[in-house]
């Protein structure tokens, strides 16, 4: 088998493993200031979102409702990991413990991963 033969034979294999193990792919990140004025509106488009703590410290899920009011759904540990079932339209909150603003993220329409830093 020529070089050329090996390099498409591997580059096939390897594409098609590529396709069979999906990565993660982080949310975007917003600044915690982006928070005012910001609510969710309805929605009927569903996806989902992961969040893991990656942090040292526990962290706090909050939702931002109709009226951009924060809701709380969940404290998350170190190395602990949450799945959300959400809208596109629907913005999400981490804080720390004293509900600081630490990150702001909106849901895509494929399922994402929010890795807590």
């Amino acid at each position: 088998m020529s070089l050329k033969n090996c390099f498409w034979t591997s580059a096939v294999i390897l594409g098609t493993f590529a396709t069979l193990m999906p990565v993660p792919v982080l949310a975007q990140k917003k600044h915690p200031a982006e928070e005012i004025g910001i609510r969710s509106v309805n929605g009927n488009l569903s996806t989902s979102i992961t969040f893991v703590n990656n942090r040292q410290q526990i962290v706090k899920v909050q939702w931002l409702d109709y009226r951009g009011k924060r809701k709380f759904y969940k404290t998350l540990s170190p190395s602990e990991q949450y799945d959300q079932q959400t809208y596109l339209t629907h913005p999400w909150l981490i804080t720390d413990t004293s509900n600081n603003s630490l990150y702001l993220f909106f849901p895509d329409a494929q399922p994402r991963t929010i890795e807590i830093q």
